[in-house]
């Protein structure tokens, strides 16, 4: 792990056990959500995050896993509120400069959590947000499926460009290739 906290503020025995802990709880949260157990995901990631924020600050791409996977889980919970709040604070870390982000991880780090909020803004019932959330994805050429068990991770965004809503980039996505979900 990097750190971005100052120097010494924490000592080596300190670091190691923040460290382990970090790692365990951040294990466990993404154990927890590959099981759908999503109040043990949101417990671990509640306790990750404060360890991490020691190691390396909250505007960390680090953190922002911790932040991503309790959004998720707040998601698979059906709290809204709570999802929105933590997809945020990841895309306030992963989204580029031009969107008020930090740019910090891979390019493709934020199609994930760009795809989850635009599911949470559709919850919330602000259709012309997600799809605006979802387009950010032509500047970097990149795009994630809306449905969640699809085979692909991303499509090029040269393939959803047709899209005028976020009801006909449903039906669209449900009929790419490599998507078995069919919407209604």
């Amino acid at each position: 792990m990097s750190s971005n906290a100052p120097a010494g503020s924490l000592s080596n025995t300190d670091r190691e056990r923040t460290e382990t802990l970090a790692r365990a709880y951040k294990t466990k949260g993404f154990q927890a959500i590959d099981n759908e157990d999503w109040t043990a995901a949101i417990t671990a990631f509640l306790h990750f995050i404060p360890y991490q924020d020691k190691l390396t600050t909250t505007s960390s791409a680090e953190c922002a896993e911790g932040f991503e996977g309790l959004g998720t889980a707040a998601l698979g919970e059906s709290k809204y509120s709570e999802a929105e709040e933590a997809f945020k604070e990841v895309l306030r870390v992963r989204e580029d400069n031009s969107h008020g982000g930090l740019e910090l991880g891979d390019r493709l780090d934020v199609v994930h959590p760009r795809e989850k909020m635009a599911k949470v803004r559709e919850h919330q019932g602000r259709l012309l947000d997600a799809r605006d959330l979802r387009l950010r994805g032509e500047k970097d050429g990149r795009m994630r499926c809306a449905a969640s068990k699809c085979a692909r991770n991303t499509v090029p965004y040269a393939e959803l460009s047709q899209v005028a809503n976020a009801f006909s980039t449903a039906l669209l996505l449900a009929r790419y290739a490599g998507c078995n979900i069919r919407y209604m």
